[in-house]
């Protein structure tokens, strides 16, 4: 038999090429190029020098499976069978390439004992390598290295070697013949190393452009280098990630070479995106097990590829298919049984807890996650089916009563809907999410969508909610996409007016459920519930014998009203729902706004705006403040899309903030007695809605003086305050001394103050409120505030559901208020059952500090630490990713003043406590997150001095990039400072962490902790991060204890993993420095 493969079916079974010509790819290079050409033996020399020069391969990787001409031969025809009969399709070029690079690309493997000397002395590659995998051997020469780690060393470097290999002497002559058809030279080299590159490297990379003169694509050549050379696995030649496992055990490794057989992969005639069969017989449960960690690479280079090839010449963008995934079900098990075996918990018990009150805190959040899925699904679509426009679909919600009393509610979507598989491995199961799966990447691919999609569902109980409230559900569903249905029901035939409809009947938690299946002619005896009259419904929702006539989902449950409650079900929609781009009913009536119509509603009212009183509320105002009348208040709102170029520096987040301000043309003001009252007044919430409060007020008093007077008739006796009421009503000033008032001042004598208890009561019979609800005075309630929370003073959406408020605390006014949205990857973390925002993007928390600097909405930073979330814990390494952003840029210039005034603290002088603490250095300050920006920045361009003696006074100066750099990216920004002399080389830091303003990191325990770092972090993480917060932190007194504690149980230990323990500083007080008033504090 000759050639490569075996046909069957339409596909091709490999059977190995022995040599060069039996190659499809060879074959096709010879029909398009001369075979007697200069270029056809120069390219043929250069394979057969390749073959017999990786033979030496074995002298320093002797344990590793096969790098010689079988592998060589082996790529190129994994190679060929992704082309398939698209082979043709490849220029002369493109063929010529590809057999250069399948010979060359290991090249860099070959070392003579020069060449591994020379790359054991790079130190600085030394050590990132051992940085990366063997941190505990930093600072050891290659020497003390175990053979394993020098090999693995030497495996990591050959494909950056392979430039230089094609430059030595073994090389040059061959290499210097190269005919002027052949693409460059270093053309060839980028390729050959590109197979070892992440895909940070190969985006962008211009060596990598198309080659109009040689009409060829490199970049869709690395493409198939990359797979082939992954693919190169089957009985012929082992991947290194089987020996991981055998090498440990000889017997294993027996077995392995005795009784591992496995056929490959089998290739189809065409090219395809469907899954690509993989066959072989295992005979060790580890050996399978390493296998499908080996098939999982392959699938995820599968994906890479698929993202990439956009980048690829326009031939090759979309007219070629790679395979979506590989095909696992023909690896048999021999001798045992394959499985994920794993320990198992009681449903019911982990149902209940899951649906319970122990993670839903609210009984309606079923609500919401019906509304984030049904959106998740129809903005899915909207990526996956270019014809599907989600802003023209809807969401439909509705609600009745059956004849028996029972509560329906329903919602019906035309998102993607659901398969069977994806019916039972995500709807059905706890715990796994559609969304954060590889199938939803693979199916984003087929559909020629690279980037991720990200959507609200995150934790895969959605559904479950549903029986917080409800005793029965069904479901129908119909996925868009009749291709997938197809494939996942086995259907091969040409059938295309197959239906794919399901229903899935659920009878509570613990209870059966039943599904039918459309494609196997299941009988839907029973349309699915739904209220009143078909006729009535839109047409999306009607049914074809029981199942879904059009894409999309519908979900119908049966409410027990003993657990509802009073649960108004509309007003709940209304809640959750925060601009969405899909416009959603409930019982066929529009609710809510989209996210456009509420960024059209802003800007039509972009600005200040000024509303006045009516003509009835003007008629109200001076009947309770008649000594003011005529003087109404106007109302003036400032509304500021932030969707606007100025304010958009991140896509995907935009927004709308308001700011309200009452206004008088002048203070009304009235005296009584001695005392001067004016009316005040905010903006404060209403149930739903917004109202201005206007109020009475005593100048240079606080509002709390109102009610002190009821205060003072409990303390005191209804008696004993009347008699002194009827007093004060003779006097027109309040007496000058307590004698004045005889006996009626008795009860209160010594302990109350007489002008204070004066105001009170002038403050209570002064009193006057008003109330006027912003809607009637024409002002728009633009932010729709529908939540019955009162602390959601500012909102955040995500994908057009309230993911909750970004403030911890209620509001005493509401002069400032405002929605963020969020889309795409800006996902806010949440608790599971979202009730609330625990963790917003580090992006997305400085541009909302940075718009309420830029706008002078302060009270947007309030109360950070309840979103902030482990991002004050971020290291300098996490903290860069914001370097180079638009935001970067925009946050300089919103924040100018403020960063200036901080450098200004830090160089001032603070030598007692009579120094304030300030916001610039407080831990929990509204100020937190942009302080430990600037923190970031200033350790990443300055070298910082702190000088003790002139109260931690810190100077700054531009530095250089530090070998320290890379260390210092394991802390968090926590201003670490050189010390300015040797006395200040003396103090750790500051005793009180109020008033600390740097850590200095020469420092004798600074320094111990810096040559150790890498080590803690890795072996000891857990004391590590106690360290670093106790610096950032604990005053002296537990910086001291929890330290020393620290290195005394370090010190117990028998193996230190490097840690140099014995050198281990101790602290005491004297490592402190303390302010001149605070000597005595910590002792």
């Amino acid at each position: 038999m000759t050639g490569i493969y075996i046909r069957n079916k339409g596909r091709k079974y490999m059977v190995h090429s022995k040599k060069l010509d039996e190659t499809a790819i060879w074959k096709e290079y010879e029909k398009k190029a001369d075979a007697g050409s200069e270029r056809c033996i120069w390219v043929k020399d250069v394979y057969e020098y390749a073959a017999n020069y990786l033979k030496d391969v074995r002298r320093t990787f002797e344990n590793y499976t096969l790098h010689d001409e079988k592998h060589i031969l082996n790529v190129l025809d994994a190679m060929g069978g992704l082309l398939g009969d698209q082979i043709s399709n490849l220029t002369v070029g493109e063929l010529e390439l590809l057999i250069l690079v399948a010979s060359l690309h290991d090249v860099g493997m070959v070392y003579t004992e020069e060449e591994k000397k020379e790359q054991y002395e790079d130190t600085a590659t030394c050590k990132n390598f051992l940085r990366e995998y063997y941190p505990e051997f930093l600072g050891s020469p290659a020497e003390e290295w175990t053979k394993d780690m020098q090999q693995r060393y030497l495996r990591e470097l050959h494909s950056k070697r392979v430039g230089d290999v094609l430059n030595n002497k073994a090389w040059n002559e061959l290499i210097n013949k190269r005919p002027m058809e052949v693409v460059s030279q270093e053309c060839i080299v980028t390729v050959c190393e590109a197979h070892g590159y992440n895909m940070s490297e190969i985006i962008g990379n211009h060596n990598l452009d198309y080659l109009h003169a040689n009409d060829v694509s490199p970049l869709f050549c690395v493409l198939l280098l990359r797979l082939g050379d992954l693919l190169d696995f089957d009985d012929t030649r082992a991947p290194q990630v089987l020996y991981s496992y055998v090498e440990c055990n000889e017997k294993s490794r027996e077995e392995w070479k005795k009784h591992q057989a496995s056929a490959g992969f089998s290739y189809p005639a065409s090219p395809t995106t469907q899954a690509l069969p993989y066959k072989a017989r295992c005979m060790n449960p580890g050996v399978e097990h390493a296998v499908r960690n080996f098939l999982d690479w392959v699938d995820d280079e599968l994906g890479n590829c698929a993202k990439l090839q956009k980048y690829c010449h326009q031939s090759w963008q979309q007219n070629f298919p790679f395979p979506r995934a590989i095909l696992r079900n023909e690896i048999e098990s021999v001798g045992y049984v394959s499985g994920d075996f794993c320990i198992t918990m009681d449903q019911t018990k982990i149902l209940e807890l899951l649906t319970g009150e122990n993670l839903y805190d609210n009984r309606d959040v079923f609500v919401r996650e019906l509304l984030q899925n049904a959106i998740d699904a129809t903005l899915l679509r909207g990526e996956m089916d270019p014809d599907f426009k989600p802003e023209e679909s809807r969401i439909d919600f509705s609600e009745w009563n059956d004849k028996d009393g029972n509560i329906w509610f329903r919602i019906d979507d035309e998102g993607t809907g659901m398969t069977m598989g994806m019916l039972q491995r995500y709807f059905l199961r706890v715990g796994n999410s559609y969304y954060s799966s590889k199938e939803i990447e693979r199916d984003l691919r087929d559909h020629h969508k690279t980037e991720k999609y990200h959507g609200i569902s995150r934790f895969g109980i959605g559904f479950l909610s549903c029986f917080l409230n409800g005793d029965y559900a069904e479901v129908s569903t119909l996925y868009f996409d009749s291709d997938k249905n197809r494939r996942e029901e086995e259907t091969t035939n040409s059938n295309f007016n197959k239906h794919y409809g399901l229903r899935l009947q659920v009878t509570g938690l613990s209870g059966y459920y039943t599904l039918l299946n459309q494609a196997q002619n299941h009988l839907a005896r029973e349309q699915m519930p739904k209220r009143g009259n078909s006729d009535s419904e839109t047409s999306y929702r009607q049914e074809r014998n029981g199942y879904r006539k059009n894409a999309g989902t519908s979900i119908a449950i049966r409410l027990n009203p003993g657990k509802l409650g009073t649960l108004d079900l509309k007003k709940t929609v209304e809640k959750y729902l925060c601009g969405s781009r899909v416009p959603v009913y409930y019982n066929n009536k529009r609710i809510g706004q989209t996210y456009d119509e509420m960024m059209k509603a802003a800007h039509d009212v972009e600005g200040e705006k000024i509303y006045e009183l009516t003509d009835e509320m003007k008629k109200q105002f001076d009947q309770v403040f008649p000594e003011v009348r005529g003087q109404y208040p106007k109302i003036a709102m400032t509304t500021i899309p932030l969707d606007t170029e100025e304010d958009r520096v991140l896509q995907g987040v935009s927004g709308v903030l308001v700011k309200y301000d009452i206004r008088f043309e002048k203070t009304p003001c009235w005296q009584v007695r001695d005392l001067t009252y004016q009316i005040e007044g905010h903006v404060e919430k209403n149930d739903n809605s917004l109202q201005m409060l206007l109020y009475s007020s005593c100048t240079g008093s606080h509002i709390s003086y109102v009610y002190a007077w009821e205060e003072f008739k409990e303390k005191y006796g209804a008696k004993a305050i009347e008699t002194l009421a009827e007093t004060f009503e003779k006097c027109d000033v309040c007496p000058k001394s307590e004698e004045q008032l005889g006996e009626v001042w008795s009860p209160f004598e010594s302990s109350v103050s007489l002008f204070e208890i004066w105001r009170s009561y002038h403050n209570y019979t002064q009193r006057r409120r008003m109330k006027i609800l912003l809607e009637k005075c024409g002002c728009p309630d633009i932010v729709h505030q529908k939540s019955n929370s009162r602390d959601e003073l500012i909102r955040c959406a995500y994908q057009g559901v309230s993911v909750g408020a970004l403030t911890g605390m209620q509001p005493s006014n509401y002069s400032c208020m405002g929605i963020f949205f969020l889309e795409n990857k800006w996902q806010p973390g949440t608790q599971a059952s979202r009730a609330k925002v625990t963790q917003l993007p580090i992006e997305v928390g400085l541009y909302i500090c940075g718009v309420a600097n830029k706008y002078k909405m302060l009270d947007l930073m309030e109360n950070q630490y309840m979103w902030i979330g482990s991002v004050a814990n971020f290291t300098q390494k996490d903290w860069k990713t914001v370097k180079n952003l638009p935001l970067q840029q925009w946050m300089e210039n919103c924040m100018k003043d403020y960063f200036e005034q901080r450098i200004s603290f830090l160089k001032e002088s603070a030598l007692s406590k009579s120094y304030r603490v300030n916001i610039y250095i407080q831990v929990y300050s509204d100020r937190a997150l942009v302080n430990l920006y600037q923190d970031m920045c200033l350790q990443e361009h300055n070298r910082m001095e702190i000088n003790y003696e002139k109260g931690q006074s810190i100077s700054f100066d531009e530095r250089e990039q530090e070998e320290l750099e890379e260390v210092l990216d394991l802390f968090p920004p926590m201003r670490f400072c050189e010390a300015a002399n040797d006395k200040s080389r003396r103090y750790l830091c500051s005793a009180d962490s109020n008033y600390r303003k740097g850590i200095t990191i020469d420092h004798p325990f600074m320094i111990w902790l810096m040559k150790n770092a890498v080590l803690m972090n890795k072996y000891y993480q857990r004391q590590f991060r106690q360290i670093i917060n106790c610096l950032r932190y604990s005053d002296a007194t537990v910086i001291i204890s929890e330290v020393n504690t620290i290195r005394q149980q370090l010190s117990n230990l028998k193996e230190h993993h490097g840690v140099d323990v014995d050198n281990f500083p101790q602290l005491s007080r004297d490592d402190f420095w303390y302010m001149e008033d605070e000597s005595e504090t910590f002792v």
